[in-house]
């Protein structure tokens, strides 16, 4: 059974979603929408803006009697840090209580030992506190969205083949420094959902997938609305799906999976073993050269980009998807590999819905995941 504290809690946390996706909105409004009583809109509310965390910002427009006040989030009323734990970048943001990123920073990630990467982490993460604190900036809480499979209910990595992390307790290790509440999520689907609380509530995004593509490649998917992790919190692996079962071995113990045969990894060791291949220093480097047109570098992009793009599609008819959302280090929206990629899932796609998905390359300037993980922790405060 349900206390009325609880219930008090998830009312609060209904009437923010809601300020948040519709203001400004009357109290009136709030009511109507939410199905709650007026009084407890207005005792709420009443609370909320004692907080700082909502605003009065005008009156609303009415034919007869008092025109309703309107109420809006307070941007400067919290502040929310997100993380993207990955390799071989790692970025912090900060993010106010609208969403919107005031601040980021980013280092290259240390992966020889989980001790070194896990300080280097805390200490970023105090970097950045200190930076709110000197900018007058209260922080409610950190959302951590980190590569690999995650348990979300302990905060462990139970493996993570880009960190090379196997049961790590994060959760228990940054609460030993950190005082602040602490979300810990797959990087993925932290970035789903960055894209979907900055797009969805404008955009017919209420079914989509995330495709993150760098050094590993992952997804994150958000269906009716919400994200999908799945019974064992692995949805969305779509890097090991077996797509050639006399390919090479993958580090997750398989064969021919996605991600070892059409990763950045994958890609850049097959330029290497060309004959006539020019030096390079990263997978980042074949976009470049392919732009400049090497034709091995646009043979490899393009090889990689059709196969992504029909695992894509195929995971398209399966779940009836609206949008998918390419992501991640190696995507631009000019590139060989992100061309191919929309060509081979539209090509994939059944025809009775291929008119009706979007296929497109973010436009967030990579920080996906970190707005991503600041909102999980938001929702968390604001359950």
């Amino acid at each position: 059974m349900i206390n009325q504290s609880d219930l008090r809690d998830i009312n609060t946390g209904l009437l923010m979603r809601m300020i948040l996706e519709k203001a400004p909105i009357s109290r009136r409004d709030l009511a109507r929408c939410s199905g709650l009583a007026p009084s407890t809109v207005t005792s709420i509310t009443s609370v909320l803006q004692e907080n700082r965390y909502i605003h009065e910002c005008g009156w609303a427009t009415s034919k007869t009697g008092r025109r309703p006040i309107l109420l809006d989030i307070n941007p400067d009323g919290g502040y929310f840090i997100g993380v993207e734990l990955n390799s071989p970048t790692s970025k912090i943001g900060v993010l106010n209580l609208s969403t919107a990123l005031v601040h980021t920073v980013s280092y290259r990630t240390v992966t020889d030992n989980v001790d070194s990467c896990v300080n280097q982490l805390v200490e970023g993460i105090l970097d950045v506190l200190k930076w709110c604190k000197e900018s007058d900036k209260s922080v409610l809480g950190i959302g951590i969205g980190a590569t690999g499979l995650i348990d979300p209910a302990t905060g462990s990595v139970i493996e993570s083949t880009n960190l090379g992390w196997r049961d790590v307790p994060l959760l228990k290790r940054l609460r030993e420094v950190l005082t602040l509440p602490i979300r810990i999520e797959n990087e993925a689907n932290a970035a789903a959902l960055g894209e979907y609380v900055r797009g969805g509530q404008q955009a017919r995004m209420g079914n989509m997938m995330y495709v993150v593509i760098g050094d590993g490649i992952g997804a994150g998917i958000i269906i009716s609305g919400a994200l999908h992790i799945g019974g064992h919190g692995s949805a969305g692996e779509i890097g090991h799906m077996a797509i050639d079962p006399t390919g090479p071995r993958c580090r997750c113990g398989k064969y021919g999976c996605l991600e070892v045969i059409t990763s950045g990894t994958a890609m850049y060791k097959r330029y290497m073993e060309e004959p006539g291949s020019s030096e390079l220093f990263s997978a980042l480097d074949l976009i470049t050269l392919a732009n400049w047109g090497d034709p091995i570098a646009q043979r490899i992009l393009s090889e990689s980009g059709r196969l992504i793009g029909m695992t894509i599609g195929n995971i398209i008819n399966v779940l009836d998807l609206d949008t998918v959302i390419l992501g991640g280090d190696l995507i631009s929206t000019a590139s060989v590999l992100s061309t191919g990629i929309c060509e081979a899932a539209l090509a994939a796609i059944l025809p009775t819905a291929r008119h009706g998905v979007e296929i497109r390359t973010s436009d967030m300037k990579m920080h996906s995941a970190v707005i991503g993980a600041a909102t999980l922790s938001w929702k968390q405060i604001f359950a």
